[in-house]
C-alpha cells in the first residue's frame, strides 16, 4: 500500500501567510521591516548636501539656507541635541527614519491589505525614498505633510477636525512645493462646502506662517546662521529666497542633464511595476474608473503640473561631487503616483491579478538586492573621513574655504558640533553673499578679504589660506599648490613656491575606505575617494609633459595606492609603461578594462 502524506506545502503556506491577511499585522509587518533596513543602514557621518547645515542648525537652532525650516528646527532640535546616539548626526538620521515610518504606515492604514503592503513596499525600496528616509534632510517631513493632504483629498470629511487640520496648515511653514498640491486641497474643501472650515484653515495657515518668525529668535546673529535677519523684512526675504532669486529653482545658472532625464535613467528601473500596474488598470477596469474621473482628474492635473513647473524651472546638472541635485524633488511626485495607483487597486471591484503583484514583488527584491550596499550609508564615512582628514592636515594659523554644499557644510558640522580644529578659520561656504563678508569681517576684525575669480583670499602674512577646489584660474602674483587633499593660495613671494606636498597623504587615516559597491548611487563617495590620489596623479601629468617616465610611473603607482579606483591615474599608468615599452603595458591593460566594466561609467581616453 502506497504511503500518503498528508504534508501539504499549499496548506502550510496558507497557514503561514493567513495570519499576515490581517490589515494590522500587515501593517505592523511593513514598519518593522522597513524599520530594520532603514537603521541598519542609516548614517553615523556627516552625509553629502545640505545636511551638515540643517543637523547642526538644529543642533544650536540657528538659521539654515532658505526659506528657513523653522518646523523642521523645532522638531529635530531636542533629539539632535539632547538624546544620545553615535553622533549627533545619527541621531538626525533616526528621527528621519520615525518621520518616514510615520507616513509610510498612515499611507498603509489608508489602503489596508496586502496589495497596499506591496505597493508601498516598492516605493519605499526604491532608491530616492529609501536614501530620503535615513539622511536627515527636509524631504521625509514634506512627504509627511503631501500624505494629510492626500487623506484629505481621499476623506474630506478629515477636514472637519479640527486638529487634521491645524496639522495640514503646518505644511506652509516647511517646504515651498506644498503649493503644487493645492488642487487636491481645493478638491477636498469643495466636497466639504464649509464657509467655516474655510475660515479656520486660513486662521491655521496665517499661525503656521508665523513659524518663520521664529528665525529672528533663532541666533540669526551667530556666524553659521544663514544671512543676518533683524527684522520680519529680512525674515521675509529669507522665506522668498531673495538670496537664490525668488521663483527661481536654482541661483546658478549651469545648463546640465535634465531632471526628467534622471527620471527615466534612474528612478524609472526601479518603479517599473507600479506604472505597469496603473497602465494596466486603467485598461482592464476603464468602466470602474470612468466612475471616479473627477478625482482621477484633480490627481491627475496634480501630477502634470508639476512635471510641468519643473520642467520649465528646473534644471538638474550634477555638482563637483556628482551628487544629483534635484533628485530629491522628484519624490513628491512619486509618492502622488503611489497614492493614484493605491486609490485605483481599491476601487470597488478591482483586484490586481496574481502576476501584478508577482511583478510588485520581484520589483522589490531587486530593489532591495541593488540598493543594499549603494545606500548603505553607515559604511559610507568617506566624506567625513575627507573632511576630517583635511583638517587634521592644516597648519595652525589656516583659514579654509571649502567650496560645495558637502564640503561646506560637512566642515561646518564638525568644527562646531564635534569640535575638530577649533582653532582653524572656516570661512562660510557661501562666503559670496555681502551678509556672509560682513559676518566673516565682524568674527574676525584683524583679518582682510578681497574677491578675486575664484574666490575670497585671506591678506595677511600671519595666516595661510586653503580650499579644496580652484574653479578658475589664480590671480596673477598668485600661487596655487597642492597641500595634500587641498590648495594653499598664496602671493609667490611669501613663500618658498612649491607646487606639489604630496607626502601629508601618508599620514591619514580611514574608517572605511569605498569599495566598487559603495558607487552604485548618485553618491559623491568615488569623488572624495579620488581626492587622495590627485596631488600625485597631477604631478604625473606635469612628469609626463616633461618626458619624465620614470618619475611619472612612481608618482602614478602613487596616486593608485591612495586612490584605488582612480581611473584616470591608471590609465595614465598604462600609457607610460607603452611609452617605456615594458611587458607590464598589456596587464595594466587588461586592469584598466576589468576596472572601467566593474565601474560602469562612459571612459574617454585623453591623449598627450
Amino acid at each position: 500500500m502506497p504511503f500518503k502524506s498528508s504534508f501539504s506545502f499549499s496548506a502550510w503556506v496558507r497557514s503561514i501567510a493567513g495570519p499576515l491577511e490581517r490589515p494590522k499585522l500587515m501593517l505592523l509587518l511593513l514598519v518593522t521591516l522597513f524599520g530594520i533596513l532603514f537603521w541598519v543602514t542609516a548614517p553615523i557621518s556627516v552625509q553629502s548636501g545640505d545636511t551638515g547645515e540643517l543637523v547642526t542648525s538644529a543642533y544650536f537652532l540657528r538659521v539654515p539656507h532658505p526659506p528657513g525650516y523653522p518646523l523642521w528646527n523645532l522638531l529635530y532640535h531636542l533629539p539632535v541635541r539632547y538624546l544620545s546616539g553615535e553622533s549627533p548626526f545619527h541621531t538626525a538620521a533616526l528621527t528621519t527614519i520615525g518621520i518616514t515610518l510615520i507616513w509610510m504606515g498612515l499611507l498603509h492604514r489608508m489602503f489596508l491589505g496586502t496589495t497596499g503592503f506591496v505597493i508601498i513596499s516598492v516605493a519605499a525600496s526604491s532608491m530616492l525614498v529609501w536614501r530620503y528616509a535615513i539622511l536627515p534632510d527636509v524631504f521625509s517631513l514634506h512627504l509627511f505633510f503631501i500624505l494629510l493632504v492626500l487623506a484629505s483629498f481621499r476623506r474630506p470629511t478629515l477636514l472637519k477636525n479640527p486638529v487634521f487640520l491645524f496639522a495640514l496648515s503646518l505644511s506652509v511653514a516647511h517646504h515651498h512645493t506644498i503649493v503644487l498640491v493645492f488642487p487636491l486641497f481645493a478638491y477636498a474643501f469643495y466636497q466639504v462646502r464649509s464657509w467655516r472650515l474655510f475660515g479656520m484653515s486660513l486662521l491655521f495657515g496665517a499661525v503656521s506662517l508665523s513659524l518663520y518668525g521664529l528665525l529672528l529668535l533663532f541666533h540669526p546673529k551667530d556666524y553659521g546662521s544663514w544671512a543676518s535677519l533683524e527684522d520680519f523684512g529680512d525674515v521675509l526675504n529669507h522665506f522668498l529666497r531673495t538670496d537664490y532669486g525668488t521663483f527661481r529653482l536654482h541661483g546658478r545658472g549651469e545648463q546640465g542633464s535634465s531632471w526628467v532625464q534622471f527620471f527615466a535613467d534612474h528612478l524609472l528601473p526601479e518603479i517599473w511595476s507600479l506604472i505597469l500596474c496603473v497602465c494596466y488598470l486603467v485598461v482592464a477596469h476603464w468602466k470602474t474608473v470612468r466612475l471616479e474621473l473627477p478625482r482621477l482628474s484633480a490627481l491627475a492635473f496634480t501630477i502634470v503640473l508639476y512635471f510641468v513647473v519643473f520642467s520649465t524651472l528646473g534644471k538638474m546638472q550634477l555638482d563637483m561631487e556628482r551628487e544629483a541635485v534635484f533628485e530629491r524633488f522628484l519624490l513628491q511626485p512619486l509618492l502622488l503616483l503611489v497614492f493614484l495607483l493605491l486609490f485605483l487597486a481599491h476601487l470597488p471591484g478591482v483586484k490586481l491579478p496574481k502576476f501584478l503583484i508577482l511583478a510588485l514583488l520581484v520589483n522589490v527584491g531587486l530593489n532591495v538586492s541593488h540598493n543594499f550596499t549603494s545606500l548603505n550609508y553607515r559604511r559610507n564615512t568617506a566624506i567625513e573621513d575627507y573632511l576630517m582628514n583635511g583638517l587634521r592636515i592644516l597648519p595652525p594659523k589656516a583659514v579654509v574655504h571649502m567650496v560645495g554644499d558637502t564640503s561646506g557644510f560637512g566642515t561646518y558640522y564638525l568644527k562646531d558640533v564635534k569640535r575638530v580644529r577649533p582653532d582653524v578659520i572656516h570661512m562660510q561656504n557661501s562666503y559670496g553673499f555681502p551678509w556672509a563678508i560682513k559676518k566673516f569681517r565682524e568674527k574676525y576684525p584683524g583679518l582682510v578679504t578681497f574677491r578675486s575669480d575664484i574666490g575670497q583670499f585671506v591678506v595677511d602674512p600671519k595666516y595661510r589660506f586653503f580650499t579644496n577646489h580652484l574653479q578658475y584660474n589664480v590671480p596673477v602674483g598668485y600661487g596655487a599648490s597642492y597641500y595634500g587633499l587641498l590648495f594653499e593660495v598664496a602671493p609667490l613671494d611669501l613663500k618658498k613656491y612649491v607646487r606639489f606636498d604630496c607626502k601629508r597623504i601618508q599620514s591619514l587615516t580611514f574608517r572605511h575606505r569605498p569599495s566598487l559597491s559603495d558607487f552604485g548611487s548618485y553618491e559623491p563617495s568615488r569623488a572624495f575617494d579620488n581626492i587622495y590620489g590627485t596631488c600625485d596623479f597631477e604631478q604625473a601629468l606635469e612628469q609626463i609633459r616633461g618626458r619624465q617616465f620614470e618619475a611619472a610611473a612612481t608618482s602614478l603607482k602613487a596616486a593608485i595606492q591612495h586612490s584605488p579606483f582612480h581611473v584616470k591615474a591608471l590609465e595614465r599608468l598604462c600609457f607610460v609603461y607603452r611609452e617605456r615599452k615594458l611587458p607590464a603595458a598589456r596587464a595594466c591593460d587588461e586592469e584598466l578594462d576589468r576596472l572601467i566594466g566593474a565601474m560602469h561609467q562612459q571612459y574617454v581616453t585623453e591623449k598627450y
